[in-house]
């Protein structure tokens, strides 16, 4: 966390008002902590087969264990298709 809070909060500090700062740190912690938690789930979890998370469980793993440079999308596909760092059908 202090790494998150050394690069993504503390250079805010003199850029937002003093009433914003602590919402806006807030923001970023709990989307810090969403995303690393939806991480463990897709490594770790055990999600329906068929279902969304599922199928970003098999994309994601793909990226650490077939692909490493491109698919990095934990959650959604949405980064990975603006990058153009996609697993499609001919990485597969």
């Amino acid at each position: 966390m202090a790494i998150v809070y050394l690069c993504a909060i503390a250079p805010f500090w003199s850029f937002l008002p003093q009433e914003v700062f602590p919402t806006f740190c807030f923001g970023i912690i709990l989307g810090y902590v969403s995303y690393e938690m939806m991480h463990y789930y897709v490594h770790h979890g055990s999600p329906s087969k068929g279902t969304h998370l599922n199928n970003m469980k098999l994309y994601h793993l793909q990226h650490h264990y077939k692909h490493g440079t491109i698919g990095f999308g934990v959650t959604s596909k949405g980064w990975d298709y603006i990058f153009d760092t996609r697993i499609n059908e001919i990485h597969k």
